[in-house]
């Protein structure tokens, strides 16, 4: 299963990678100017510099735990 990523604007990232098996996407960003997801990181204990898929999956885990729970 793979989760794919869309930018701040809703483009493609340059990282992008075209699978069919893709089944979700997600916001990340693309590059540092644009909004970033802010996110636990070691040691400092928080980041804004976590971008592309691998801000893009973690999220989608999050928002399909979430229904999981909720069903």
């Amino acid at each position: 299963m793979s989760i794919s990523s869309a930018t701040f604007d809703n483009r493609r990232p340059w990282y992008l990678e075209e699978c069919p098996s893709t089944i979700a996407t997600t916001y990340s960003s693309a590059n540092m100017n644009q909004p970033a997801i802010v996110t636990v990181d070691v040691p400092n204990g928080c980041t804004r510099s976590h971008t592309g898929t691998s801000a893009s999956a973690p999220l989608a885990a999050g928002i399909i735990a979430l229904a999981l729970e909720a069903k």
